[in-house]
This record gives structure tokens, sequence and C-alpha cells, in this order.
């Protein structure tokens, strides 16, 4: 199944901050499209990203 994702400043930011992404690499979509990937499993496996505004 493929769905399109419109990913915003904002959640390039939260990807960065969590770590599954690099400042460089975000106007690389493969690069993005990799970290969302990550995120999701992340999730899935319990474990959500961490918001920026919980310190």
């Amino acid at each position: 199944m493929v769905a399109p994702v419109e990913i915003g400043k904002g959640g390039v930011k939260l990807l960065i901050h969590n770590g599954l992404l690099k400042q460089h690499q975000v106007y690389d979509r493969h690069a993005v499209g990799e970290a969302c990937l990550a995120a999701l499993e992340q999730w899935a496996g319990g474990r959500g990203a961490r918001s920026m505004d919980q310190g």
C-alpha cells in the first residue's frame, strides 16, 4: 500500500530532534522518507516520537 504524506517544517524539525534525520538531509527526499519510516516503525513498536516541547 502506498499513501502520499506531506511533511511540513515542524515534522522535519521533529525528525531531526529525535535523531532520525540530519540537518544536511532536509532536502533529500530519500533520507526524509527513510526517517519517516523509522519514526513509524518506532511508533508501531510502542516507542513514539518525543515532542520537542517535552524537554
